[in-house]
């Protein structure tokens, strides 16, 4: 599986794993302001990358990477080019608390708090 994943291919994987399996015709509907040969195109992009599946009958697509894996994957990414790949350096930017009030993330405490519940 290629590990770079475009805007286009994540729109069309968000849908999939929103709804799950659905037509190529379904995600064409879904997708604003994109034809029908476009959708199609990054459709066989993604299949091409292995980060989908199709089936017949219907042209029914399925997502291949989880949201996770993909999540992951570009976490790895950022802290590799904006970090040096340095966990503790990115841990250290997230946590700083100029940083949390700017990145409008939840406060380090309150997911703590809720791991342990």
């Amino acid at each position: 599986m290629n590990n770079v994943f475009f805007d286009s291919e994540l729109k069309i994987l968000n849908i999939l794993w929103e709804e799950g399996d659905i037509s190529a015709k379904e995600i064409t509907r879904r997708i604003e302001n994109w034809s029908k040969t476009t959708t199609y195109t990054v459709l066989r992009t993604c299949i091409a990358k292995g980060y989908i599946t199709r089936s017949e009958p219907s042209f029914m697509c399925k997502a291949v990477v989880s949201r996770k894996d993909a999540q992951q994957l570009e976490m790895n990414k950022l802290i590799d080019r904006m970090f040096n790949g340095s966990r503790v350096k990115f841990n250290d930017f997230v946590a700083s608390p100029h940083n949390l009030d700017n990145l409008l993330i939840v406060p380090v405490e309150h997911v703590r708090k809720k791991k342990i519940k």
